[in-house]
């Protein structure tokens, strides 16, 4: 059975994640994030369900024997073989949140092409067939969502030259909030409600405590 405690710490990671997502498409502007960042969030949100939640005892347990001591490190490749087959290349990407897909193609179309640097529209993105990389670029109508892919052996100096450039373009343009933003929220406040309404529902101990607490804070 799960421990008072390891509830919060096995959410919290996770409502975080939910609401800087809502903070993403909330803003005036579209907002341009690194794949690395995004790829981090993601793995603390995925580490802390596998860790504090019932997996954390399944990777600790006594079927381990010997290995018991090596529970943790196995639970830690798990999670990057996860994220690794989810984000297959973090530091070659940027994301791009609360940005019209067709609106962006069009702007990114005019930066990679009015600019110097000799790439090429292909069907799924852009090439440079003589500095051997290729730009892939994946997008969500539904979700506001733009994903950059850079291949190649000079991807990631090609992604340092790009995202400054990207950002300056980006911050001219009045995207408004979002409404997936409400729904990141909602599913943020939603992931600390439930466990907590669950533990007061189940646990009168836990319950009790919340109770004295709660008098002594109105009693003041």
């Amino acid at each position: 059975m799960m421990q008072t405690t390891q509830i919060p710490l096995m959410i919290t990671p996770l409502a975080v994640y939910l609401y800087i997502l809502g903070v993403w498409h909330s803003g005036r502007s579209p907002r341009v994030v690194s794949g690395r960042l995004d790829s981090c969030l993601l793995a603390a949100a995925i580490w802390s369900l596998l860790a504090f939640g019932p997996a954390g005892g399944f990777f600790t347990g006594p079927w381990l024997g010997a290995a018991r001591p090596w529970g943790a490190a196995i639970l830690l490749v798990a999670v990057g073989s996860l994220i690794a087959a989810v984000v297959p290349s973090p530091f070659s990407r940027l994301i791009i949140y609360n940005i019209n897909p067709i609106e962006f193609h069009d702007l990114f179309d005019k930066i990679i092409i009015q600019n110097p640097g000799g790439f090429v529209r292909t069907l799924s993105g852009y090439e440079n067939a003589a500095e051997g990389v290729s730009i892939v670029v994946e997008s969500s109508t539904r979700f506001r969502v733009v994903v950059i892919e850079i291949k190649g052996k000079r991807a990631r100096s090609t992604l340092k030259t790009l995202k400054p450039v990207l950002r300056e373009r980006l911050n001219e343009v009045r995207s408004g909030q979002s409404p997936i933003a409400w729904i990141f929220f909602a599913a943020s406040i939603a992931a600390m409600l439930i466990p907590f309404v669950a533990v007061m529902a189940t646990r009168p101990e836990a319950r009790r405590a919340f109770l004295t607490l709660f008098h002594r804070i109105v009693g003041r």
